[in-house]
Formats: C-alpha cells, structure tokens, sequence
C-alpha cells in the first residue's frame, strides 16, 4: 500500500517499470466496482477511493464493512468502518488498509477458455465488472475499444459497448508517476457514467445479455496481438514501453484471427428458470428498491467553497411548498452537467426553504478541470435545479403526489400539484435503481383506475374500470411513465378523479435482481381540471385474474366467464397459457374403426413415388385417425411429418432428386356407407373430384402449403423404416428429416381461423360410416348437414409431386386399403403418373404442368400398360406427425361502454389493442396474434325450452364453440338427436357490422360497432416446447 504525496493511494503490483519485451495477462476475473469511504472521529465518511473492485459476494457486516447503494444515484459505495483520521501504527487508518485489502481478495477468477462449443464457462453476472490484470505497467492511451474488444452473443459475434477504464488504484510508478497495471472492463453504463464520457456511451443498467444455455459461451474478449491495416487493426494494448501483449502463454489464441487475438470467453449471468442463477443472473443484491421523486428548487445563493469537491450552499427553495422535505445524506442536487449530493443532514425545512446545506460535487464539466475545477460552481450555480430524493413511508406520507411526474403540469401546481390534471397527462415515477421492465405493468403492478383501489377482501374492480394504457422506460431502466392509449375520460365542469397506484404485494415492482420495492408508494389520487374539454371515451382490461371478471357474475355452481377455448388458467400469476406443447403419433391404417373395415390391397402402389413423375392427391379424415368429431382438444392441430407403410414389409433403397409435398384442408370428405340394399355407397359424390384445384377448401385462405420444397428431394433409406405403438411398419416421407430443428415447418390442420364450410355429397357429419363402423346409433339430424361442415370435420389434403428422375428406381410399393370394393366412388384419391405405355412409349409427368387427375398405366396389364383412372377409392395406410403448437381462445361479446354517462356507445371508434406482455417481450419463438369482429345489434334468441331470452354470447364463453360462434343448443328436444352447427343456427341474435362475421386483423376494422368480440391465437416454439403468456388484453375505445 502506497500513498502518494498530493493524495490518495494505490496497491502495488508486480510489473516491470514499464520495460518488458513482451505483455503478459496475470490474470482475469470479476467483482463489484464500489467508491470507497472510511471515516472520520465524528463518524462522518471520507471519501478514499473512486472505483475499486471488491469481491461480488461482500456484504455489511456491521462490524468492518457497509455496502450501500445510493437511493438516488444507484452507486454502490463501500464504507469501511475505521477513523482514517487515525494515522498511528496500527490504527485506524492502517486498519483500513487492511480491511480494504481483504475486500478485494474475494474477486472470482474467469477460467481461461475461448469461445466454441458446450463447456464449463465461468458465470460472469450481467452487470458485472471484468478485470483485466497485466504483468507490467501499461499505456493509458493504448487501452480503447478497439484494442479490448467486447464480443456477445452465441456465438459471440456482436459488438459491446462496455465501459473500459484503468484501475487508478493498483499499479506502479515510474519516475515518480503513477501508472496502472490494470484495466476494468463494466458491462454496465450509469447516466452519470455515460455523461463522465467522451463520446458519451449509451447507458445501460441491464448490463449483458441474459445467458440462456449454461453451458455456451455468449461474451468473449478478445485482445489483438499483432497489427493488421488490412482489417483496421492499427494499434494495440501496450505497456508503457511500447510492448503489446504477446500470443504465447496468454492462454487460447485465436490462430485463425488476422490479429492473433487473446481470448477470454464467459458466459453471462441469467434468469433463474434457465439457468438457475440466483439473482437472476445479477450481481447479489440485498438492498430493496425506492421510489424516489424530483422536486424543482431554485438556489438563490451561490454555494461557499470548502475545498475540494465539498460545498456549503446557503439556501435551497423547493418551488411547490407541499413538497418541500429534509434532506438526507444521499440526496441529490441537479443542474445541467453537475449533480452534488447531500454529505450531512441540515435543519428542517421551514415554509419550503432549506439552509445551510453541506454538498460534494461527484459530477461536473471537464472543461472545469482546465480552470477552478469544482469551484467553478460558485460561478453557474444560481437558479433552477432539481431535488432528488427517495420516498419515505413516514416522512413523506401524504406527499404522494409530489413523488409522480406529471406531464403536461397540472393546473393546481404548485399548491396542488396532483390536482387540474389535463386529460392528456402521463404519469411518471422513478426509482433508485434500474427495474426489471417486465415486473412494471401497466395492469397488474402500475395501475390508472378511475375508482380507489379496492380494500383486502372486497369485490375486484370492473374491467371497465380500468384505464387502457401502457408503460414506457427510460434507457437506464429507472423511470417508467403510465401513457393513457386515449386522453382520460371527461365531462366539461366535473373534476373526476382518477388513481395512481403502485403494486406492493406479488406484483411489486422489483429491481433486476427480483427484489421488491422496500417502501410501497400509496395510492395518489389525481382529479382533472374542470375546464378543459369533454374526452368521450372508455376502455376495458381483461386481466385473467379469475374465470369470471366482470357482471353478470356467475354463482358457485356455474361461472359465466368471458373467455374460453385452449388456453389454461394459472391464477396465481393471473395469467392464461396456451395448452402445452405436446407431440403424438397419429397411425391411420386399420387399428382404428373406420379403416378396419376397408378392404386390404396386398400388392400396393407405386404412386407417388414413380421415377417417371407423378401428381397425387390423397386424403385421411379425422376418423381414419381415429379422432373423434366433436373433441376440441383435437382441434387445431399442427402436423411436423407424415409417413407410408410399406406393402409388403420391406423397402427398396431410392433416391428422388425433386420431391414436394404441400398440405392444405380438403373440400371433400368422401363417405363410403354401403347401402344394404343396393349394395353400393350410399354418398358417391362425396369424394375428390379430378380437378385439383377443386379439391380445396379455400384457395385463397387455405392454399396449398409447402412444407418441404423440392429442392430437398427424397433418399429413401430401409434404416429408417419404424413401428407403430401397434406393430405397423411405417416408413417416413423427407419432410423435417433433413433439415435442422429450428428449420422445421408445420401446418396447422382442422384449423379454427378458417370459416368456409364444405363437404357436399354427403349426409353431414359425423359420417354415416363412422356411426356403422362404432356401433353408434346415428341421431336424427347431424352435428353437420352436408355442405355445412367446418375445417374441425374436413380431410387432411395431402398434394405430392414426385419429379421425373432417371437415377431413381421406383420399386418401393405403398400399403393401400379400398374405402369400397363394390363401386369406384366416392373418390379419396386423385393422381397423375408416368409410366410405360401400351405401344412401349415411356409418358413422363411433370408435376407443376398437371391440373387434373389422369391416371397412370398398369404393368400388370394385358397387354401392359393399360391406362388406369384418375381418381380411386384408394386410401393410403400410414402416420403423421402431431404437435401442439397453435391454441385458440375467444372472448363473448364485450360492450364498447361509456364510463362517464353509463350505457354503451352507439357508434365506436377503436384504438388498437393493448396485451401484457408486449409482443416483444413474450418468449423468443412464440407469439399470441389477436382477431377481432363486431356486430351493431343484440336481439337475444328465445330459449326452445325455458321461452327465455339466450344472453350467453354477451355472458357466458363457454357456450361458444371454437370459431367463436354461438347455436342455441343448450335444449335438445329429442333423446336422440344432437346440434346442429349449420349456418341456419349460428349466432343468432347478432347483427353483424356490415353482416360480415369475418375475423379481421385490427381492431379499427371494427369501427362502429357497439359490441366487439376478440379471439387468441397462441403460437408455441416447437423447438424449445415453451409457449407464450397473457396476461392481460385491453380495449379502448371512443365516440
């Protein structure tokens, strides 16, 4: 320990004055950057070091050491517990030393690895330090961002703005100057850091980003060795001689590098549930978080000098009496490029002036340093500034509106300051250190309600009763201001109150590390300024808190909850998630009812998969998986693969260098009920026609959808020949089985977002087979009439196309079964082939050129060669591949009304939608996607049974199926008969904005409609099985 002459100290380390022919790193680790203090005889703190690194896990103890974090400024400081004042041997001040030097030693050390695979990497938290320590004394100029270079990502590729800086307390002199022999490297940015900068660094308190993988690297340093023009490598780190670091025994090298970087890879810290980092990956953090408040002062008196940095300023006058308070140590002064904090508690405040205040400078111009330094205060100090200073429970009750900013200033200011709002007004409030921006909602945490909270143990607020809005941060995460999506609701001359709130219980707001707040801010009750105009308008906050939010209210035997459909309720978060990501096999073949009755082609076909090309229509219904009609959980599923069985049990080695496969819903759900008493299919024209494009349900919302492009091809391999659960071989089509995982498509089949009906030519749904082939008794009306069927009930269109290719073989022969072995129709397949002709011509078929089905030629023939029909009762035996990737929710019928005049307004104007999390926020791969539709009138249908009024589409989700519709059938009047979901019983009651029931993407599509209605589509990533959260949607509205 060495203290120099002018002031201060500095440690020494090892080095070599400067001198050595070569660079060497002793050693990287990483610690808690603090300003250290000690003390004098009146107790009072000594500032003695500017940054210094300690060990990360150091704590007050109360005996040696205190850690705190300015309310205010969010720096740390390190307070050791000795007089320093006491220069005796063994006193105070060398006691001080001591306790300094054992802070220090808790650094941990970062283990020497590059970047590159799965490993163990030391954790480095997000808004950690880094130091570098040299085995010599280094030039300052040489250490820049381009000579220590800070690399993130996975792998670690991006540029990072950290704060790079020398250690002025640890080093050696040389000729009698003190010179650093280490480097810091923060990977946090305070706003006093970044105004301390030249150019200044854009501030961030998050500091990296978050680890997601404990065991891949995402920060790496890296430190040139060698000087390259070429690639802009023009200087380099050196010691005070010139020498740079050197590429042998620094620990790994990049060799591949131009500049021979040294490298030093970590990972970073992150949240607790992937990776189980206490802290969320932060530094340890015991100290709570405040709400702290700016009050404008003036100083009408220039400060007196004290030496140094430390002043006493005659007077402060807070602007607004009610706010005025007494300062604590701690407490800052703001003026443009100067911030001063309070080093001792003055004499109470009286009539909203302060006296004698005793200050140090921590921030100030550099171009001061060129003059009086800090004494340049005296000189800019008279006039406006700001107070900081953080909230107290006590001391500052009743006061609560002076700690919310409130933009534009309210009438009432300075003698009101939360009074005479104007309905444009936002709200801001700031804390003493960066907050997590997902712990600060503008529905759960930070609230703007027109009626008071809520006592414990009474009624929730009205959905209605909350204002739509959203929550904005600042860059340094510590100011976040509530933004009302409309100006606040109004009547000219009333002055309505509205309430500020900020959560304290499970949905406290809580720094990055997960600490809550430590001083919950009461409810500030803002009113408006009577004079300003009237604001038609309202809103509505759907919050998940409970199945039923809002009136009528359910009872204990029957809620009447406003949303319904695949999601899942966790109450204890108030959130909804979709149904989770699950994979299925799904055999269609004969181990389920409806195929088992088909009777077996033992030879197969050759189609598709023809050498000489082929176009093949094929279809499976939800009954040949065995899925039931009605059973929603089997909505909305999405396939990932698809398979065919072989015919005869063994596969044939091929290759196919162009192979397609495209999926869409069919038109056509054929029928095959055998009439007993003609002996033939009853529904004939209930299968595929020869044309293909008539084959689809909706060219333009459902056309054919690639799922693996040609270019892929097709190597048929006997490897990959599988099992089913019950013994059936299957061999899988090339879809998702040579691409990687986060390459993967899907499609989403029996899919809710489609609204076209289909299936003529038959006799409706569940099909006539379905009820013979289980025994069932079929009811007297169907679920769906012919032609009336929704996507839920439609067939799996499977569209291949296999390319001409004279390398392929073409000898592999699928397993079929025949839907009817006594008539040809109803169709399940149409098909165009290539093969040899009568005459011995070979016919080759190129997929893209064949818009109808025309068949193929018979080998089998006599003479061969026959030309066979396009279209057959062949069903095709095979699998798919389930996952449950898209879910679909839906809301009743919500009123757009006016919270000011009571009723509803008659002719809406809708702002777009606002959700909780945002869209960028929720889980990385995931997604929730809003529809919406109106209608301008409710005319509630008579129950069949009861003669009352059906209000369940305003009230009751769970009587909506899921397209969001609404039949009334909650009375069948026969024993056998079931309801019918045709469009001659759907939403009865409701006048459709502009009788279109269509949903729309955006909510200004729905403009004029009193009543609106949402639906939820979840999208889950398949890949990391995590599905996306909601918890809250909110609507506003106005007139």
């Amino acid at each position: 320990m060495v203290e120099l002459p002018g002031g201060g100290f500095f440690i020494s380390d090892p080095n070599l004055s400067g001198n050595g022919s070569e660079l060497h790193l002793s050693r990287v680790a990483h610690g808690r950057l603090v300003e250290v203090f000690g003390l004098d005889t009146t107790g009072t703190r000594v500032p003695m070091a500017g940054e210094f690194m300690i060990g990360p896990f150091l704590s007050s103890d109360g005996q040696n050491y205190s850690l705190e974090t300015n309310a205010v400024t969010s720096q740390q400081s390190l307070i050791i517990l000795r007089d320093v004042t006491d220069t005796v041997a063994g006193g105070g001040r060398e006691q001080f030393y001591s306790l300094l030097k054992l802070a220090e030693g808790d650094v941990i050390p970062i283990q020497p690895m590059a970047s590159g695979g799965a490993g163990v990497y030391s954790m480095l938290p997000r808004n950690g330090t880094l130091l570098f320590q040299f085995d010599d004394l280094l030039d300052a100029a040489s250490i820049t961002p381009a000579t220590l270079r800070v690399l993130t990502g996975s792998p670690p590729s991006l540029p990072f703005e950290a704060r790079i800086t020398l250690d002025d307390h640890h080093g050696g002199l040389l000729n009698g100057s003190f010179y650093s022999s280490r480097v810091f490297v923060d990977m946090t940015v305070s706003e006093l850091e970044s105004f301390s900068t030249s150019p200044p660094l854009p501030i961030n308190s998050a500091g990296l980003p978050p680890a997601v993988d404990v065991n891949l690297a995402n920060i790496e340093v890296r430190i040139p060795t060698v000087i390259n023009s070429n690639v802009g490598q023009t200087t380099l780190l050196t010691n005070v001689s010139g020498h740079p670091l050197t590429s042998v025994g620094n620990g790994p090298v990049d060799f591949n590098s131009p500049t021979l970087d040294v490298l030093r890879a970590a990972r970073s810290g992150g949240k607790k549930e992937h990776t189980g980092d206490a802290y969320n990956g932060f530094l340890p953090d015991q100290h709570a978080p405040r709400v702290v408040g700016t009050q404008a002062v003036q100083i009408p008196i220039a400060p007196v000098h004290q030496g140094g940095a430390f002043f006493l300023v005659p007077q402060i006058r807070f602007d607004a009496k009610p706010c005025a308070q007494t300062p604590d140590p701690g407490d800052l002064v703001v003026q443009p490029g100067i911030y001063a904090e309070v080093t001792r508690t003055p004499s109470l405040v009286q009539d909203g002036l302060l006296k004698n205040v005793e200050m140090r400078l921590i921030v100030y111009p550099v171009s001061w340093d060129s003059g009086a330094g800090p004494a340049e205060w005296i000189n800019t100090s008279v006039g406006a500034a700001e107070f900081h200073a953080p909230f107290d429970a006590q001391a500052d009750s009743g006061m609560e509106a002076c700690y919310t900013r409130i933009l534009p200033q309210p009438s009432g200011y300075p003698d009101q300051p939360g009074a005479g709002l104007h309905t444009a007004s936002s709200m801001e409030l700031r804390f003493s250190e960066a907050m997590d921006p997902l712990s600060i909602t503008a529905f759960d945490s930070m609230t703007l309600t027109r009626s008071p909270a809520p006592a414990n143990g009474a009624p929730p607020l009205g959905t209605d009763q909350y204002v739509v809005g959203s929550v904005a941060q600042s860059a340094d995460l510590t100011r976040f201001t509530y933004m009302p999506d409309l100006p606040l609701a109004h009547a000219v001359g009333m002055a309505e109150d509205y309430f500020l709130n900020l959560a304290s219980d499970t949905w406290s707001p809580t720094d990055l590390s997960g600490n809550p707040l430590g001083f919950g801010l009461p409810e500030v009750v803002l009113s408006l300024d009577p004079t300003v105009g009237a604001q038609n308008n309202g809103g509505r906050v759907s919050r998940f808190s409970a199945l039923d939010e809002e009136a009528p209210f359910g009872d204990e035997t029957k809620a009447l909850p406003e949303w319904s459909g695949q999601h899942l309720y966790d109450f204890g978060q108030e959130l909804i998630r979709p149904r989770p990501v699950v994979r299925s096999l799904g055999p269609a073949d004969r181990s389920n009812p409806v195929p088992s009755l088909m009777p077996y082609f033992t030879s197969g076909v050759q189609t598709p998969l023809s050498n000489y090309g082929s176009r093949c229509q094929a279809i499976w219904r939800y009954c040949d998986f065995g899925l039931g009609l009605t059973d929603a959980s089997k909505f909305n599923m999405d396939l990932e693969g698809l398979y065919w069985s072989p015919a005869v049990g063994s596969v044939n080695f091929d290759t196919f260098q162009q192979f397609e496969i495209k999926l869409a819903h069919s038109a056509w759900v054929p029928d095959e009920y055998n009439n007993a008493s003609t002996n033939l299919p009853q529904f004939g024209g209930s299968g595929l026609t020869n044309f293909y494009s008539k084959n689809l349900l909706d060219l333009q919302e459902d056309p054919l959808t690639v799922v693996h492009p040609r270019y892929l091809g097709y190597q048929i391999n006997p490897g990959d020949l599988a099992v089913t659960p019950m013994g059936a071989d299957i061999m899988p089509y090339p879809w998702n089985r040579t691409v990687a995982p986060e390459d993967w498509t899907t499609y989403t089949w029996r899919d809710t977002s489609l609204r076209k009906r289909a299936a003529k030519g038959g006799g409706g749904l569940d099909l006539w087979q379905v009820y013979y082939a289980t025994g069932k008794a079929r009811p007297s009306n169907p679920y769906f009439m012919a032609n009336q069927a929704r996507s839920s009930g439609l067939s799996l269109l499977m569209d291949f196309s296999c390319f001409p290719d004279e390398g392929a073989v073409g000898q592999n022969a699928l397993a079929i079964a025949l839907a009817t072995a006594s008539a040809p129709q109803p169709y399940f397949r149409a098909f165009t082939t290539g093969g040899v002709k009568k005459n011995g011509k070979i016919k080759l078929v190129k997929p893209d050129k064949e818009t109808r089905a025309n068949g193929g030629f018979n080998p089998l023939s006599s003479p061969p060669g026959e030309s066979t029909p396009g279209n057959d009762p062949v069903v095709y035996m095979g699998a798919a591949d389930f996952v449950v990737r898209t879910s679909r929710s839906h809301s009743v019928w919500f009123p757009a009304t006016d919270p000011i005049g009571g009723g509803t307004f008659t002719n809406p104007l809708y702002s777009s939608p606002i959700t909780e999390p945002r869209p960028e926020d929720q889980t990385a791969g995931t997604s929730v996607v809003l529809h919406f539709r109106g209608v301008t009138d409710f005319d509630p249908p008579t129950d069949a049974c009861t003669s009352l009024p059906v209000m369940a589409p305003l009230e009751d989700a769970t009587t909506l199926d899921l397209y969001g519709d609404h039949y009334n059938d909650t009375c069948i009047p026969k024993s056998t008969g079931q309801p019918n979901h045709s469009t001659k019983y759907e939403n009865l009651g409701l006048t459709f904005l502009n009788s279109d029931d269509e949903w729309k993407p955006t909510m200004q599509e729905v403009d004029g409609a009193p009543y609106y209605q949402v639906r939820l589509t979840f999208l889950s990533d398949i890949l990391s099985g995590l599905g996306p959260e909601l918890s809250a949607v909110a609507v506003s509205w106005q007139q």
